[in-house]
């Protein structure tokens, strides 16, 4: 009954749209039958493409998600089975305990969403619970289940080797009930292996041709590659996350902090439950606290995440919940300690959920049917002509626009994502699916773009959602992205330009009509910048063509998007100041960070704008 009450509680709140970070990528994939990004998640893209060609109930994001929604629901029911190892009283009080973990913000999102991480919490828990079957039950079938679901889950997701260190300490202190023979060796050999499988399956079955694949070509020595992420840095966020080890030290910090932050009014019974395990079983405690510091604390020194804005953290945050199950071990042995006086742990107990549930409950209400993360790339693609080329950069922009255009066939422009346009595998997919499209030959990336852009310019429509320079082009901002032009006898004229960009904005979906109106969900957080983006492009645009008014409506919709953003307080002056309203213009620049703009890209404007206030308006 707990485990169809959590089934049905997690579907309920399912998110029919796409949410954010690597989920447009993984349903993508599975949508069109590829890979998606390293290390692949063979057994995970396997299960998400059946559930999407084996019915078209509500949305493919939706469908998908159900994995998470299972996973979790089970995660649930064998951490209460788990705690049924030790404790055989108090099930109500467990049952609570776990309810109010299931709860928590970042387990909660995770399990109504299209992600790979509550399917990896569910191997990890499963191994767990296994292993430790095995010790106290010394019964060889649960130590050939835990080695079986270990294997899935470091072909499914490579963090699970973390909970290692603590399994091997406890085969060193129960050494002796390892009693195996010849054959058990086979077996387990045989069972570690067949985690290997569906990366077979995924290998031989995917399709290399499709647009949303990462592993281009049928060439079973790349597998190790992508295994091991090299395109990244196994166990790092991306090859170019910094080193700096005062960086890494405050990735620690972040961690307690998140944690607490989830846990908050539990926390104290999480310290309280450890210290009773301690007391109690000290072999489990150590267990599990080399578990906890591997897959908490050293991860997060070790992968060096740069948590510099709420995007970032949100990409960090998800990596959190792999040391969850760790914390709800001791969150039910911390029960157990107050469990003497009944009422006053029902009491205690009640409270916490209920504070857990007015917290976040609102939130995952109005998640089911928020679309914010779909429409954005809509008004991505609506910004491109039918038969036109985007180039997109940065998760948000390639991965859910590849979900729009792949999994919920919204318009066939080419989508070409930044990091595959230097892929010969992309570079076949393109030759054969699109012949008009001219592929430069050339191994350097400055002259590919180059190249590509003055070849392909002149016949085809060619935008980007990020601002390249080539000599020779001409870009012209188009909503929310940048349009390109072969010469500049094709640029529209200013009033053309702006009645353009106007009926794009007209079309566009406000994004602060939907939950981020409200909430502020760090994995979300860079759809705002993207339309604040694109309101600074059409203000820029119409400054230079002499349409201040234009230009500064467009400012205060960037403004209304983004109230913190140095770099559209440093437009708002530039207008103010070829307005020759000294006034407003010194009012918005005296708003701007200037340790955060002299460290950025627009050093030199801020630099120009603020000497400009000096000759005009005398600004010191």
């Amino acid at each position: 009954m707990f485990l169809l009450g959590s089934l049905l509680f997690y579907i309920f709140f399912q998110s029919k749209s796409i949410f954010g970070a690597d989920a447009g990528d993984l349903v993508a994939a599975a949508a069109t039958r590829g890979v998606p990004h390293p290390p692949g998640f063979p057994l995970y893209t396997l299960i998400a493409s059946f559930l999407i060609h084996i019915s078209a109930i509500i949305t493919p994001a939706w469908r998908v998600a159900l994995i998470s929604s299972v996973s979790s629901a089970l995660t649930l029911t064998y951490l209460y089975k788990f705690s049924q190892l030790f404790f055989k009283k108090n099930k109500l009080f467990i049952i609570l305990g776990l309810i109010f973990y299931g709860s928590t913000y970042l387990y909660w999102q995770y399990s109504t969403v299209a992600e790979v991480f509550s399917l990896n919490t569910l191997f990890a828990t499963l191994v767990i619970y296994y292993f430790l079957s095995f010790i106290l039950k010394n019964k060889k079938k649960y130590l050939f289940l835990a080695l079986l679901f270990f294997s899935l889950g470091v072909f499914h997701h490579q963090t699970i080797v973390l909970i290692l260190p603590g399994l091997i300490y406890l085969y060193f202190v129960n050494k002796r009930k390892f009693k195996l023979k010849f054959k058990d060796y086979l077996l387990i050999l045989l069972l570690l292996i067949l985690g290997f499988i569906p990366y077979l399956i995924l290998f031989f079955t995917a399709n290399y041709s499709s647009p949303a694949s990462w592993f281009g070509r049928k060439n079973i020595l790349d597998l190790p590659a992508m295994f091991l992420r090299s395109e990244y840095g196994t166990f790092r966020a991306s090859a170019n996350i910094a080193d700096a080890y005062v960086s890494r030290i405050f990735q620690i910090f972040s961690y307690f902090y998140l944690i607490i932050e989830d846990f908050w009014v539990a926390t104290p019974l999480v310290v309280l439950g450890a210290i009773n395990q301690y007391k109690k079983n000290r072999d489990l405690f150590y267990c599990l606290i080399l578990m906890f510091f591997t897959a908490g604390p050293l991860f997060a020194f070790y992968s060096s995440f740069i948590t510099v804005n709420p995007f970032m953290v949100g990409t960090y945050e998800r990596f959190l919940l792999f040391s969850y199950p760790f914390l709800a071990i001791w969150l039910i042995w911390g029960i157990q300690k107050l469990a003497d006086n009944r009422l006053l742990t029902l009491i205690v107990l009640l409270v916490m959920i209920f504070l857990n549930l007015n917290k976040n409950l609102e939130l995952f209400l109005n998640l089911r049917n928020d679309f914010t993360a779909d429409n954005v790339a809509k008004d991505l693609l609506d910004s491109v002509d039918q038969n036109g080329i985007l180039f997109v950069k940065d998760d948000i922009p390639i991965f859910n626009s590849e979900y729009v255009a792949y999994a919920l066939n919204y318009k066939k422009a080419t989508i070409i994502p930044y990091m595959f346009l230097f892929k010969t595998s992309f570079h076949n997919y393109l030759k054969n699916n699109y012949p008009g499209i001219k592929i430069p030959d050339t191994s350097s990336q400055e002259e590919f773009i180059e190249k590509f852009m003055k070849l392909n310019s002149g016949q085809i429509a060619i935008y980007a959602n990020f601002a390249l320079r080539p000599e020779g082009l001409y870009w012209v901002p188009n909503g929310l992205v940048w349009r390109v032009y072969a010469s500049e006898d094709k640029i529209p004229s200013n009033e053309e330009i702006i009645k353009i960009n106007k009926t794009l904005w007209e079309h566009y979906h406000d994004p602060l009509l939907g939950v981020l109106k409200t909430k502020r969900i760090l994995i979300m957080d860079q759809i705002l910048d993207i339309y604040a983006q694109g309101r600074q492009n059409n203000s820029w645009a119409f400054m230079q063509a002499g349409f201040n008014n234009e230009s500064l409506e467009s400012l205060r919709q960037a403004w209304k998007l983004r109230p913190d953003n140095d770099k559209t307080k440093l437009f708002f002056a530039n207008n103010y100041l070829n307005l020759e309203d000294c006034v407003q213009a010194e009012i918005w620049f005296s708003k701007i960070n200037s340790d955060n703009m002299v460290a950025s890209e627009n050093k030199e404007f801020y630099i120009s704008i603020k000497n400009h206030l000096t000759e005009k308006c005398g600004n010191q």
